[in-house]
């Protein structure tokens, strides 16, 4: 690599050394919301995640991978089954929360796949 081109450039290690140790997952949600006949609803999500690591400052994501779920979300389409049961019990929590009229009223696949699956999703308290 030429010196003019690297210069000021950073040379970070793998990003599963970085993140293993001390990094934290967090799911970003896009969340689209309509209004229907008989009111507001969920129409689409999609769930992405993100690696911070606060000890370095420093995070990772796929950008690409954010845009495409958002545009899910916003097309009425659902892209959460790849989130961990905790991540899911507690975003459904949270949208019962927020309002059980539009949880009503929800996409039925975000409810079917936000659905407590026996033992393995468990009642989380949102704050």
């Amino acid at each position: 690599m030429p010196a003019a081109m690297s210069k000021g450039a950073c040379a970070f290690p793998p990003i599963k050394t970085v993140y293993r140790a001390a990094g934290k997952k967090y799911w970003i949600v896009w969340l689209n919301t309509e209004v229907g006949k008989e009111g507001p609803y969920y129409a689409g999500a999609g769930a992405s995640d993100m690696i911070i690591n606060r000890e370095i400052r420093r995070g990772y994501k796929i950008l690409a991978d954010h845009v495409n779920k958002m545009d899910k979300a916003l097309k009425g389409r659902v892209a959460i089954d790849h989130m961990d049961d905790k991540s899911k019990a507690v975003l459904r929590e949270f949208l019962l929360g927020h309002s059980k009229d539009m949880w009503e009223r929800a996409n039925p696949e975000l409810k079917k796949q936000l659905e407590p699956r026996n033992d393995r999703m468990q009642s989380v308290r949102v704050d």
